[in-house]
């Protein structure tokens, strides 16, 4: 059976942003049903990171204020004291995949970001609905050329194939047309006023579909509201959400029974999903070696886990208004591991598991080291820059480069035997070339990284 810090630590790899030293410390200060209390119910107020003033300057290309953004929201990733939220704005993302280069907005995309951080885990069906009128989905999902007039299926296909139901789960084709006529008239709506620009939802009856439809069995004069009611009641969402959730959290391939006992509180709740999660975390077979150790890091995983682990959030977190550039590092680095926020493959979300790994992604994956240790970037302007975004001494205790290399090892999490600690260590005195200093201090980390990263194992949790 795992050990009380094991289970802990694989909490925190799991439904939080990794195993970092801080984290440990708070929620690994007493049993793990306390550890999972603490990220349920976390009332700790979370760290304030505003967006760029210039995000907002009319005069901003639209591109650029994309690429603000995407930098935002991995700052955010980086400075939290809430993991399990930000998590779930993750996995909702994945699950309402949303692309910006369809969308071309910015502001809906930040907006859509804090609808999904701000309900992912309250009530799905409060969660649900406020997706649906979200501006970002509503052009992703081509809402706004559905009308009474002219129908567009491609949102009622995927409320029910994605969203709720799962691909032929009890509804036809018969189905799909009936709930498109149901969401005529569910559009967006935008305003500029000296130079800002607002959007939101706007219902025009004079586009909708008033008339009777029957959907799942069941007919009147639906509106949107009205089929996503239908839905939510319909025993079937409830297993499909606790399956993908399952599956996104623990690993493929859920047995019924397991199923079962994780959607009954689901469905008792009302499905809130507070109590799905909860069910997840306190499942024996969240802890079976079926489980532990099994999944393969996403590069969003990969990197701000580790980034995390290290401690940098402290410097964000001291000076706000003038951020360390890891926004900018972790958007470089997970877009060349194949995962850019913001822009999913399709609609299906991203890959999972092996499909992460490849040569060229395993190649990105350990340059890493030296991204985040010594800043190594491309510009946009195709000039290397080299610049250490943080002075790595500040957070480690080493005094010799063998002692850093352990020290790397231990607050990384890494598992490694002894002759790969012996190789770690190897590179470490062989990166100093001598004493440990503070000049030399970022390099021999990033060398000892390098090799670390370089291990499989290092890449599953």
């Amino acid at each position: 059976m795992a050990s009380q810090q094991d289970r802990i630590i694989h909490l925190l790899n799991r439904f939080g942003l990794g195993a970092s030293a801080e984290d440990l410390a708070y929620y690994g200060a007493g049993s793990w049903e306390d550890a999972i209390e603490k990220l349920l119910n976390d009332d700790r107020p979370e760290v304030d990171v505003k967006i760029a003033e210039s995000f907002f300057d009319p005069g901003n290309p639209g591109l650029q204020r994309m690429s603000q953004l995407q930098g935002h929201w991995y700052r955010r990733l980086i400075i939290t004291n809430r993991p399990l939220q930000h998590r779930m704005l993750l996995f909702w993302h994945d699950h309402f995949a949303t692309g910006s280069s369809k969308v071309r907005i910015a502001q809906a995309m930040l907006s859509h970001m804090d609808t999904l951080y701000e309900n992912g885990l309250g009530s799905f069906r409060s969660l649900l609905g406020a997706v649906a009128m979200d501006p970002a989905m509503i052009i992703w999902l081509d809402l706004q050329e559905n009308t009474k007039d002219s129908p567009n299926e491609n949102f009622a296909r995927e409320l029910m194939e994605l969203f709720t139901l799962g691909i032929d789960n009890g509804y036809t084709e018969s189905d799909v047309r009936e709930v498109a006529r149901a969401f005529t008239g569910w559009q967006y709506r935008q305003s500029r006023r000296r130079g800002n620009r607002t959007i939101g939802f706007a219902m025009d009856r004079d586009l909708h579909d008033d008339g009777p439809k029957t959907i799942l069995g069941q007919t009147g004069n639906f509106d949107g509201n009205d089929v996503m009611d239908i839905l939510c009641r319909n025993p079937e969402t409830a297993r499909f959400i606790a399956r993908k959730a399952w599956e996104y959290f623990a690993y493929k391939g859920v047995d019924p029974e397991t199923l079962d006992r994780i959607t009954k509180p689901f469905v008792e709740s009302g499905l809130e999903i507070r109590s799905l999660i909860q069910a997840i975390a306190t499942d024996e077979q969240f802890y079976s070696p079926k489980a532990v150790g099994t999944k393969v890091k996403s590069p969003v995983d990969f990197c701000v886990g580790s980034a995390r682990a290290i401690g940098v959030q402290k410097l964000e977190r001291a000076d706000a208004s003038r951020p360390v550039p890891f926004g900018s590092l972790l958007k470089v680095a997970t877009r060349d591991m194949g995962m850019t926020l913001l822009e999913p493959p399709d609609v299906n979300g991203w890959p999972s598991g092996q499909d992460w790994i490849s040569s060229a992604t395993m190649m990105k994956r350990i340059a890493w080291a030296r991204l985040l240790f010594m800043g190594e970037q491309q510009a946009l302007t195709r000039n290397r820059r080299r610049a250490p975004p943080f002075t790595a001494r500040e957070f480690f205790k080493a005094t010799t480069p063998a002692e850093l290399a352990l020290e790397l090892i231990n607050v990384l999490g890494a598992t490694t035997t002894p002759e790969q600690t012996a190789t770690v260590v190897s590179a470490a005195e062989a990166a100093a070339g001598g004493p440990l200093t503070t000049q030399n201090f970022n390099a021999v980390a990033s060398q000892a990284a390098t090799v670390l990263f370089a291990l499989p194992r290092f890449h599953m949790n």
